[in-house]
């Protein structure tokens, strides 16, 4: 919530790096955030630790900080609900489906896209051991990167199939292909989900030629976007602006790339309306 403010001190290993989409922009991001997170390692897993466990393990800092978020938690019960499905704790909604240890500590490269939007982002950012952005260069966080709920998320730990993914998620072709399924808004379409996963993506196959220039093509745009963002984010505040400048910086890159996941799928000439 928006009217909800905590500060305090928490364990190093209490504390994440994430990447809410609204920092995404293609082949790039403005910054991570950091942010505390009740999660724990048992082996290469992730886990779930309540206030009862953190006081046993004398995590006193992060104890204080789950009983603060839970008196919160109380305070608002009528609006803790996700559909028609009431969350007991603010564990549960944090780990709702799963979708917070179900993740990979280990793994070293993570390629996101935004839940929605109008149009796709994606880009690789390192997981595993030091996590950093242009404003936090070098910072260590002990936990690592953790997907946000507002994006979708892949892990590899081969930095060629991450490029590679974020390549052809940010092929104009495949923008284009999931416009007619997008539900729409005032502003036009919204909601990407997992609309770009139903396509026929192909795995990475490093003795494919077209996967690896698609590979080699999304390290050179990662590598274009981290020196330009900072500037641009600087003159814009909007991200549709800043992902707009970014589209137009890589307009060259984009077009070499489209034609090749054009080959990928198929697809020649223009999409019918």
């Amino acid at each position: 919530w928006k009217d909800v403010h905590m500060s305090g001190n928490v364990e190093a290993r209490f504390l994440y790096a994430t990447l809410p989409s609204g920092d995404l922009a293609p082949f790039g991001y403005t910054r991570l955030r950091l942010v505390v997170l009740p999660v724990g390692r048992e082996g290469g897993r992730l886990v779930m630790v309540n206030r009862d466990l953190a006081l046993e393990q004398g995590y006193l800092g992060l104890a204080e900080w789950l009983a603060r978020a839970e008196s919160e938690w109380a305070a608002k019960a009528s609006r803790n609900e996700v559909g028609h499905l009431r969350m007991p704790s603010v564990l549960d909604r944090l780990n709702y489906q799963r979708n917070l240890t179900r993740q990979k500590p280990t793994a070293m490269y993570k390629v996101l896209y935004n839940r929605s939007g109008t149009n796709l982002a994606a880009a690789v950012v390192q997981g595993a051991g030091y996590v950093s952005s242009p404003q936090d260069e070098g910072l260590k966080l002990t936990g690592g990167f953790v997907g946000d709920f507002d994006t979708y998320l892949f892990e590899t730990d081969a930095l060629e199939e991450a490029n590679y993914l974020a390549a052809v998620l940010n092929s104009p072709i495949l923008d284009a292909l999931i416009k007619s399924s997008q539900t729409r808004g005032l502003f036009g379409a919204r909601d990407i989900a997992s609309r770009p996963l139903r396509l026929p993506i192909p795995q990475f196959n490093g003795g494919n030629q077209a996967h690896r220039r698609l590979a080699e093509m999304g390290q050179e745009c990662h590598s274009v976007v981290a020196a330009a963002l900072p500037e641009i984010a600087a003159r814009y505040r909007s991200t549709g602006k800043i992902r707009g400048e970014v589209r137009r910086l890589l307009a060259p890159q984009l077009a070499e790339i489209d034609g090749l996941v054009r080959g990928l799928l198929g697809i020649s000439g223009r999409l019918d309306a």
